[in-house]
């Protein structure tokens, strides 16, 4: 499928039959995999040419569910798996979207971004340790983690 959800900068979203039925699959699969207090971590990353963003959800007993939506041109929604789910999707944008639904159907606390994990020393909260290779990023106004 070629195509892409129609998401204007008016907020009115046309979202496709299909994606929005394989976006309730994934939470459907997800919450019977997840106990109740849901949260996720929405990140984006590239690797060579491509570009995904990670929708990584977590429960308080420790289970986790990962749903990556690759950015590629065009749609692929393959079935869920019982630990997770993967899709080829246009463009970010479309993801964003995608992982919205997702979000908003397990009612997940969401953190957005990897700033745990950085590893240019000048935007550290603290400087790293003997063997360390990455820490937590200074956040205007936040104490260091």
């Amino acid at each position: 499928m070629t195509v892409t959800c129609d998401l204007p900068p008016s907020g009115f979203t046309r979202t496709i039959t299909e994606v929005h039925e394989w976006a309730s699959a994934v939470a459907i699969a997800a919450r019977q995999h997840l106990s109740e207090a849901i949260s996720v971590h929405l990140w984006a990353y590239r690797h060579g040419q491509h570009q995904t963003l990670s929708c990584d959800l977590f429960d308080s007993s420790g289970g986790v569910y990962c749903v990556g939506l690759h950015a590629v041109g065009q749609y692929d929604l393959t079935a869920a798996h019982p630990q997770d789910a993967e899709a080829l999707v246009p463009d970010l944008v479309d993801a964003m979207h995608i992982a919205g639904i997702i979000i908003r159907a397990l009612d997940a606390e969401v953190t957005v971004g990897r700033y745990i994990n950085e590893v240019n020393e000048e935007v550290l909260a603290q400087p790293l340790g003997p063997g360390h290779t990455n820490g937590p990023m200074a956040i205007a106004g936040k104490p260091a983690c």
